[in-house]
């Protein structure tokens, strides 16, 4: 018999178990590529600085540099095959920063992304559904989804990402990653979108110097036998060439606001992307991708303008737009193709000197490209297919809360509520609260921000395509020829106080050519005159300072004011005692102008119309208030004509009456005051000394400037006054003035009526009983025969004073 000893030494020896399922590479012997692996400077974003030995990368950390992520793309992608590349973290950096910034940055202030991306992704890995990575604190992103992917590395360990591209076989269309030659990570599928594209080897990293290795020799060894890139097929790959002897561009937009020169940037991005932009929207893009925490947010509202949209973080060196400055300098040393989107100085002759004289040591080709006038089909479609995207954008985001909430009130529904289930509720919402802050004491105590929303309920990700409902431009939309974007690209104070300097380059300019994107030069320059002379009908003069004419005007103008009133109340004192002393038949009654038969117009002192009665002797606190807007409209609608100091600008447009309004006057000019609504409805008020004319809606003076005196605004007043109480007494409610003030409500002469004034049909009815009788009880208007009925306002218009050159032939102008 055979020993069971001996039977098991017969036996063969067993395999170790196999903790791997990756295979080992097969003895491929197709042509290698021979290019070097590296990363172009076109595919790095401005604060990579690359070492000049060996395989390393670092970032700027001064000036607001080390706030903000950097980013690396290879030149090297990855069809088909398995490959792996290497990176090691050399130092961990930890330069000076703002104590707010604490509060700022989310994550850590040192770390490292590795993964793939598109050649047209975002440089920022995580950002963009076009990309993938692991970071540095062990969590793994699918576009902008982060999930838990594997253990954290820091300062000295070796990470490789192994890209499996094969359709076939182990692992398949996945990625993995290993840390020190093991495993950490599961291998994570490629989405679908990215699975038939050349991927690039990326990294994004702030405030750390790594080394990469793309081969052929390895570091660490894994578990299994894997190429490196440099190793690989040239079947497998797209190589991106960078052509040494390029000169490079520097790139000046000139285009004008609000027309169509961002979206066409935009465009030009797309088309060409070798270029870089340089703006402060791009930078404002850059501290987003970075995980720096605005208060204002960063949606396209909280802007002030597109050309130079306020930082807002409350970070110094961000804010003061140092890190601005900083890429500026870097940006010159680098051979990359820029464009430099500063909308208002591209505009502005002397401004464009400056930037052209900047960017003129930098050996590249500095071109103007004139983007103006009406654009192609093809802008305008690429400019209807963003509001399309925008719309479609915001109703997918509200139709999944919707959807969201549909679902969580329906849980509820079906959820019993028993005790049991009651009481577990309560544990399991305990426990997430508690769970919440622990980790918020704990990213407290490290120092870092914590990201509330996490908490959150998860996002709705089944959501099936055809249930959402599908965005479509309305027929207005469809004709705009550019986009209606959120904010302006330059603020209104901006925009006022430059467009009349604008202009476009021309040959005596430092630049190296000149590019006419829409339009030749003529038609190009044709375009900004017809634009300028629209704007300065529409815009507002920023800048304007109301002339010593105006001044000598408004000051004689309230000495005059001033005197009325003195004289009305010292009338008013006098026949309140004349009053007393007729009661007491103390004297008699003095002899007294017939007023209510006074021909207004026909006066020769308004302070004295006989036996001592002012022509304002009734004028109540509205009375006061009309005569006062009558001088000042006038008056402004003078001086504005000349303080413009520009025979394009004579006239004040409606829409900005408030705001030269308060220039000239230094108050509010204010509707409700008036008790109207708008400014149109107070220009009504007194339409017989301004009239809003034109198409473009302006304030037109209809007296001249050179009046001898000012009584007349006090003849304009009072026929007003008789006018409105005649209409008053024969039940027309209309005429009632609601202007906020103390005494009066519109009636007959407010607080300042005369005591026991008789009303209108009471002067009617005694009048009728005098001698020679007319049933004229008041002097004809002059404004016609429609003055006094509702064809006044038909019958009044540009010119309307016609009807006075007879009767009032005597007036001195």
């Amino acid at each position: 018999l055979i020993q069971p000893a001996t039977l098991r030494a017969m036996e063969p020896p067993q395999k170790k178990a196999k903790t791997e399922e990756e295979e080992d590479a097969p003895n491929d012997k197709s042509a290698r590529i021979k290019e070097m692996p590296a990363f172009l400077t076109e595919d790095t974003t401005m604060n990579v600085i690359p070492s000049s030995t060996g395989n390393m990368l670092t970032t700027l950390t001064d000036g607001g540099l080390q706030y903000l992520m950097a980013g690396a793309r290879s030149n090297i992608g990855l069809k088909s095959g398995r490959y792996a590349f290497e990176v090691k973290i050399l130092e961990s950096s930890a330069p000076h920063e703002d104590p707010a910034a604490r509060n700022r940055i989310m994550g850590s202030r040192s770390q490292l992304r590795i993964g793939v991306a598109t050649t047209t992704s975002s440089l920022f890995l995580g950002e963009t559904e076009d990309s993938l990575c692991f970071d540095s604190d062990g969590n793994f992103f699918r576009g902008r989804r982060k999930s838990t992917g594997g253990p954290k590395f820091t300062t000295g360990d070796v990470v490789t990402l192994v890209v499996n591209m094969d359709t076939t076989g182990t692992n398949a269309k996945t990625v993995s990653l290993f840390k020190d030659g093991q495993r950490c990570s599961p291998p994570q599928p490629l989405p679908e979108s990215l699975a038939n594209q050349a991927l690039y080897p990326a990294l994004s990293f702030r405030n750390i110097c790594v080394f990469y290795n793309f081969g052929p020799v390895p570091l660490v060894l894994l578990p299994f036998t894997c190429r490196l890139v440099k190793d690989a097929s040239q079947k497998d790959v797209t190589i991106k060439v960078e052509k040494p002897d390029e000169q490079h561009e520097v790139l000046f937009p000139v285009s004008l606001p609000d027309e169509g020169g961002f979206d066409w940037l935009d465009q030009f991005l797309e088309s060409h992307p070798s270029f870089s932009e340089l703006s402060d929207r791009a930078l404002l893009r850059w501290c987003e991708k970075s995980g720096i925490h605005r208060p204002k947010g960063y949606q396209a509202a909280a802007r002030s303008s597109n050309d130079k949209p306020e930082m807002g973080f409350g970070i110094a060196a961000l804010d003061d737009l140092s890190v601005r400055r900083m890429l500026q300098a870097v940006a010159g040393l680098q051979k990359r193709n820029l464009v430099v989107m500063e909308m208002k100085s591209n505009l502005l002759k002397s401004e464009r000197k400056e930037l052209t004289t900047r960017w003129a040591a930098c050996g590249c080709k500095r071109v103007a490209a004139v983007v103006v006038g009406e654009p192609p089909a093809s802008f305008r479609a690429f400019s209807q297919e963003m509001m399309l995207r925008i719309k479609q954008e915001a109703l997918t985001a509200e139709f999944k809360a919707k959807v969201q909430e549909e679902r969580k009130k329906t849980a509820e529904k079906q959820q019993p509520l028993d005790p049991e289930n009651k009481a577990k509720k309560v544990q399991d919402a305990l426990k997430r609260k508690a769970e919440f802050e622990r980790r918020k004491r704990e990213a407290e105590t490290r120092g870092e921000p914590f990201d509330e929303k996490e908490d959150d309920e998860e996002e709705v990700k089944d959501v099936e395509l055809e249930d959402v409902p599908q965005a479509e431009l309305t027929a207005e939309e469809k004709k705009l020829v550019f986009r209606k974007a959120p904010v302006n690209d330059l603020t209104p104070y901006v925009l006022n106080t430059n467009f009349q300097k604008f202009s476009l380059p021309d040959d005596e300019e430092e630049f190296d050519e000149i590019r006419w994107v829409w339009h030749d030069e003529d038609r190009a320059k044709q375009h900004l005159n017809e634009w300028i002379q629209m704007k300065k009908l529409t815009s507002r003069l920023e800048d304007l300072v109301p002339g010593e004419w105006f001044n000598a005007k408004w000051k004689e103008w309230q000495k005059v004011v001033q005197s009325y009133q003195a004289k009305q109340n010292v009338y008013k004192a006098e026949a309140k005692k004349n009053a007393t002393e007729v009661d007491k038949d103390v004297g008699e009654e003095k002899e007294r102008v017939d007023f209510d038969h006074l021909d207004v117009f026909g006066v020769e002192d308004v302070s004295d119309v006989g036996g001592g009665e002012p022509l304002f002797a009734f004028f109540g606190f509205e009375d006061w208030t009309l005569m006062s807007a009558r001088y000042e409209l006038h008056l402004m609608a003078h001086a504005f004509s000349k303080d413009s100091n520009d025979p394009d600008r004579v006239a004040v447009p409606v829409e900005h009456l408030p705001f030269y309004y308060q220039k000239y006057y230094k108050k509010a000019l204010n509707p409700k005051a008036f008790g109207v609504e708008n400014c149109e409805e107070v220009v009504d008020l007194v339409r017989d000394t301004v009239l809003i004319t034109g198409k473009s809606k302006v304030l037109e003076a209809q007296l001249p400037e050179d009046l001898e005196s000012t009584n007349l605004f006090v003849m304009l007043t009072e026929e007003s006054r008789r006018d409105r109480n005649r209409r008053i007494d024969m039940g027309d409610d209309s005429a009632k003035l609601k202007i906020q003030g103390h005494g009066g409500h519109g009636g007959h002469g407010g607080q300042n009526a005369r005591p026991n004034a008789p009303t209108l049909s009471q002067q009617v009815m005694a009048a009728s009983r005098r001698p020679g009788y007319s049933s004229q009880v008041r002097p004809a208007s002059p404004f016609g025969d429609k003055g006094y009925d509702k064809g006044y306002d038909k019958g009044y218009g540009k010119g309307g004073y016609g009807g006075w050159e007879g009767r009032y032939q005597n007036w001195r102008w």
